[in-house]
């Protein structure tokens, strides 16, 4: 169940520690971060946005972009009642704060995903991601010699938010040696059996493994690894049985799994040999980065994208939306036929897959079609007025010399 609870609080934009608003209105000053909840958790949002004072709009919550409708005012003491708002003094007369919190209630796995702040009139908007897992069952992963391995919450499909272990093979090819292993443990009497590390189609990890405790341990070696990229989770069954129309009993299997580890490769593209293109009008223009092996690209295989900056705004390049570009080797380079006034600016190659980013800059600058021309008109231009000039000093000189003997 979804609920949010608002609160309208005129106040300075001092008491929140930050400077003046003019001029930066419907602004987020803050907002709840990333949260991981069991089943039956209930998940709390807050966040503050400025707006004029005299504006009668409200800040909305987003969840999976479906716009959350339901607002009641006040505070909840936490029995369902509702206090009335208290307006502090007000310093600031042209600003106010609105304050807004998203309580969604007994979340259940198909909660996860992301829930949005955005202040009115198309303002400032944040997004935080929320995810939700079974509490049957965990996993955690060890590796020495290998900074930084940490969950992260992520988005592992549309609208779908885990909680992932990311284990890039890139930084283990850096190591002389590493030792490793993945724990599937139990933390719930639910799971009538250890868990096992499975993958998205049910296939069991191929490592060698050791009962720890209440769980499984799988040791991770070089050879296993890199044999075995993919993404895989910890899964325990709960074996019960359940009621049928005629009253007897079926055995019945509820599956519970954990969070993520995902095993994979970042890219690594070489950078590009050329970042700076003049080119005249109507001449072509290519923009490359080197596309020699296809382990470059990484597991999963990395996308690439095209964006031009306009100025604060940075807009995607498709061949179907502009109808003058084309890409060519894999979209690692994006060629301009015919190019334009409007081509000059900032552009960027962006290369990702789950483990890494990479981005890649370019200036272009396109240049009038005659003006390798200008500097030759100019010297014409030169030679011709001072000859005139000579000319011209020329006759004059002579006509004071003809005067002078008359």
């Amino acid at each position: 169940m979804v609920q949010i609870i608002g609160l309208v609080e005129l106040t300075s934009f001092l008491l929140l520690n930050t400077a003046t608003v003019y001029g930066f209105e419907y602004q987020i000053l803050n907002m709840t971060g990333d949260q991981i909840k069991y089943i039956g958790e209930d998940a709390k949002f807050y966040c503050a946005c400025t707006a004029p004072k005299d504006d009668d709009e409200n800040p909305a919550f987003y969840f999976n972009d479906e716009k959350q409708e339901t607002y009641q005012y006040g505070l909840s003491d936490g029995q369902n009642k509702y206090i009335k708002p208290q307006n502090p003094s007000v310093k600031d007369k042209k600003t106010k704060v609105v304050k807004m919190n998203l309580v969604i209630s007994s979340v259940s796995l198909k909660d996860s995903g992301v829930v949005t702040c955005r202040c009115p009139k198309n303002g400032d908007r944040r997004s935080s991601l929320l995810a939700v897992q079974s509490p049957g069952v965990d996993l955690h992963v060890v590796i020495d010699g290998y900074s930084s391995l940490k969950p992260q919450l992520s988005r592992i499909e549309t609208n779908n938010v885990g909680i992932v272990w990311f284990l890039d093979l890139r930084r283990l090819e850096y190591l002389d040696h590493f030792t490793g292993y993945v724990d599937c443990l139990q933390t719930s009497p639910i799971c009538t059996n250890l868990p096992v590390l499975m993958d998205d189609k049910s296939a069991k990890f191929e490592a060698m493994s050791d009962r720890v405790g209440n769980g499984t341990r799988y040791t991770l070696t070089e050879n296993t690894l890199f044999k075995q990229m993919g993404r895989f989770r910890c899964v325990c069954f709960e074996e019960s049985s359940v009621t049928t129309e005629d009253g007897s009993t079926e055995p019945r299997s509820i599956k519970h799994w954990s969070q993520l580890v995902a095993i994979g490769r970042s890219p690594s593209p070489h950078p590009p040999s050329k970042t700076e293109v003049i080119a005249a009008e109507t001449r072509k223009i290519v923009l490359s980065i080197p596309a020699l092996y296809v382990y470059q690209w990484g597991f999963p295989t990395a996308s690439i994208r095209w964006i031009k900056r306009d100025g604060t705004k940075e807009l995607q390049i498709s061949e179907e939306e502009s109808g003058r570009v084309q890409f060519f080797y894999n979209d690692t380079s994006l060629l301009i036929p015919h190019a334009e006034a409007g081509d000059t600016g900032d552009y960027l190659c962006v290369v990702e897959n789950d483990f890494a980013r990479r981005v890649f800059g370019f200036k272009v600058k396109v240049i009038d079609k005659y003006s390798a021309v200008w500097p030759f008109f100019g010297l014409v231009l030169q030679v011709a007025f001072f000859s005139i000039a000579i000319i011209i000093y020329e006759r004059h000189s002579k006509r004071q010399r003809s005067d002078s003997s008359d």
